[in-house]
């Protein structure tokens, strides 16, 4: 393991928020996919297309919901005591008993993936960072993870420093 230098801050991740909504988003799609699938077995002969695209958005709704809660529901588990450190020298995301090291000079490019919608601020994608490191490696660092803006700017701080002096150090 590189030497990052002494630990600035941490920054957990909360996978109860994650597990939550992921509930919330089932308990609300398993529904609307039941219902919808009873309305068309109900409407589907002969109805006004009004109705059928009420139903269609039902099942549209229901279907996506339902996704998105076991998206949620499989990194809440995937993902459990997910957490950031930050050092001077580079930052370890880590998980589990899994961890990920990172040396400012491996990181090949930050961005700024997020959407300020407020579906986004509901699922948690209104604070989303993408960060590349140089082999391919992506680690993102999204809204459930408390202080991901303030992490997110140091990372991208740091990854502009590299740049500005030439490139990789190792």
């Amino acid at each position: 393991m590189p030497e990052l230098g002494p630990l600035v801050e941490r920054y957990e991740t909360s996978n109860r928020r994650r597990a939550v909504k992921a509930s919330i988003l089932m308990a609300i799609g398993i529904p609307l996919l039941v219902l919808g699938t009873f309305a068309v077995l109900i409407f589907m002969n002969g109805r006004p297309g009004a109705i059928m695209a009420v139903v269609g958005a039902m099942l549209g709704s229901g279907l996506g919901l339902v996704i998105f809660g076991i998206v949620f529901a499989v990194q809440a588990v995937r993902r459990r005591d997910e957490g950031f450190a930050l050092y001077e020298g580079g930052f370890v995301h880590s998980w589990r008993d899994q961890s990920v090291v990172v040396p400012w000079g491996d990181i090949g490019t930050v961005m700024d993936t997020g959407k300020d919608t407020a579906l986004a601020r509901l699922l948690g994608g209104d604070i989303r960072f993408l960060v590349v490191l140089i082999g391919g490696r992506k680690i993102v660092i999204n809204g459930f993870t408390a202080g991901a803006t303030v992490l997110a700017g140091h990372i991208r701080e740091a990854f502009l420093r590299q740049q500005e002096s030439g490139g990789v150090s190792r």
